[in-house]
């Protein structure tokens, strides 16, 4: 392999990781909320994504899916597989790794598309989607174009 096809697939990766563990996946920047993958940041108030699920759920007025925090967790770990998996093939020409990064890559893709579109809604919460999601969709179709290059 040749610097030329590992750094890209190295900035991809580290993009992924950036992105992964972001809490800027929403925002509502009017109200200083931000939520990740994982968790949500209501003004210095921590709340798991099941948390705020559940809590929305008993207000009636929001409208939020129970998919949302599982497609959180799985964008999370599928985002981390995909970035060690460029890595991995990155210095190794083995077939396995180039396949397991590019569906990896297209899985974690899915998975935040999911997220996203399962993003709780209503007069409370006002979110939009930040840059997160934004690095995180670049950096996935970069490592899958990258790997299928290879292939």
């Amino acid at each position: 392999m040749t610097p030329r096809t590992i750094v890209p697939r190295i900035a991809a990766a580290a993009a992924l990781v950036v992105a992964v563990f972001s809490h800027a996946w929403v925002v509502n920047s009017a109200r200083e909320l931000h939520g990740g993958l994982l968790s949500f940041d209501s003004g210095g108030e921590i709340w798991t994504n099941a948390a705020l699920v559940a809590a929305a759920r008993t207000d009636g007025t929001q409208h939020a899916s129970t998919l949302y925090p599982l497609a959180g967790q799985l964008t999370f770990a599928l985002g981390l597989a995909a970035a060690g998996l460029l890595v991995a093939s990155a210095f190794a020409t083995s077939r396995w790794l180039t396949r397991g990064a590019l569906a990896a890559a297209v899985l974690a893709a899915a998975s935040a598309g999911t997220f996203v579109l399962a993003m709780p809604s209503g007069p409370a919460f006002g979110l939009s989607t930040g840059w997160a999601v934004l690095a995180f969709a670049l950096a996935a179709a970069t490592g899958a174009v990258l790997v299928q290059r290879q292939r």
